[in-house]
């Protein structure tokens, strides 16, 4: 039964399904820099434009807009270009690259009020509860709206103080827990509507 949903995934449960694995891959990665105690910082520089493109893939599968969809393929090179341009000379390789991080958060919160727009107003969908998207752009936008200032005001706080920093830090884990939950959410209400569907 789960080899054949795994088969019948949609594409954007199967984009997601690759950028969890990458996720999880430098997160463990960088845990196991962490517990060495060597600075794993290097590691976002390179993630946050990764996961920017998969979650930009996931967005241009369910936009329809030809004009929403070519700014999505245009902000991922801006982000890309910044990503390299902040590490090079802003925020370095071993500081916070929070710049990125606040562009991030800001096209994708753009992208997905764009999708609800789009659910709602073109009413494509007959239950959102049903609809792994639904969940899913509702985890990214909990995650994106809540981490903006955190992640904005971050290589600030880790100048300051890293203990107020770890604090802080912790609503971020919260918000990404709070976001892996939904994704969660998003595969099982796959596997529901496609039980409907048989």
């Amino acid at each position: 039964m789960w080899l054949i949903l795994l088969k019948n995934l949609n594409k954007p449960l199967k984009v997601l399904g690759i950028v969890l694995l990458v996720t999880m891959g430098a997160e463990l990665y960088a845990f196991n820099l962490m517990l060495r105690r060597a600075n794993n910082l290097f590691i976002f520089h390179i993630l946050v434009p990764v996961q920017y493109i998969f979650y930009c893939v996931i967005l241009y599968f369910e936009l329809h807009s030809t004009f929403i969809r070519k700014a999505i393929i245009a902000s991922i090179f801006f982000l890309v270009a910044i990503s390299i341009f902040f590490a090079l000379n802003t925020q370095g390789v071993h500081e916070y690259n929070s710049y990125v991080i606040i562009y991030r958060h800001f096209f994708l919160v753009l992208w997905i009020l764009t999708f609800f727009r789009q659910m709602f107003v073109k009413v494509e969908i007959s239950n959102p509860l049903y609809e792994p998207m639904f969940w899913l752009s509702t985890g990214l936008l909990f995650y994106s709206l809540g981490n903006f200032f955190i992640d904005g005001y971050m290589n600030f706080l880790i100048r300051k103080s890293l203990v107020v920093a770890r604090r802080i830090y912790f609503v971020n884990v919260l918000l990404g827990l709070f976001m892996y939950i939904l994704f969660i959410v998003s595969f099982l209400s796959f596997k529901v509507a496609y039980k409907k569907g048989e």
